[in-house]
């Protein structure tokens, strides 16, 4: 699970360094694709990301056309990746520019994936989602 948020900068070779809470062993593969509106990256581990494309397959409620034609941008649109040795990890060049990252990103836990925002546009989000956040939690009493 990743859960947790952390500030970091990226590097002048775009990388980040993946907390070591969040690190299972010495070196990890990743799938990285920017979200669909385009506000942050993605960050999946191969389980997660295999996981989430069957779901779409198997959707009965997803018509064949719009699987055939989101499968091929989810599947086009990633990036493989792994971490070296010390935890970094190389950001996609283009999916950075996507997401307009800058060199102060945040690098926020979302249970089953990483989500990588640029640090003004998390803070934004946050701002904008805490009504939601807020009303979730008095609901489930929180």
């Amino acid at each position: 699970m990743y859960a947790g948020s952390y500030r970091h900068t990226v590097d002048p070779k775009n990388r980040i360094t993946v907390p070591v809470r969040w690190r299972r062993g010495e070196v990890e593969d990743f799938h990285i694709f920017p979200e669909q509106h385009r506000r942050f990256l993605i960050v999946a581990p191969p389980e997660e990301f295999r996981r989430f494309g069957e779901s779409i397959q198997s959707d009965p409620n997803i018509s064949e056309e719009d699987k055939r034609k989101f499968l091929r941008r989810y599947y086009a649109d990633a990036r493989d990746a792994s971490t070296d040795k010390q935890g970094r990890l190389v950001l996609p060049e283009e999916h950075s520019r996507k997401v307009s990252l800058g060199t102060d990103v945040v690098l926020a836990g979302s249970n089953t994936r990483i989500e990588i925002w640029n640090a003004e546009t998390w803070n934004a989000a946050l701002d904008a989602e805490d009504e939601a956040f807020r009303k979730v939690a008095d609901r489930k009493g929180l």
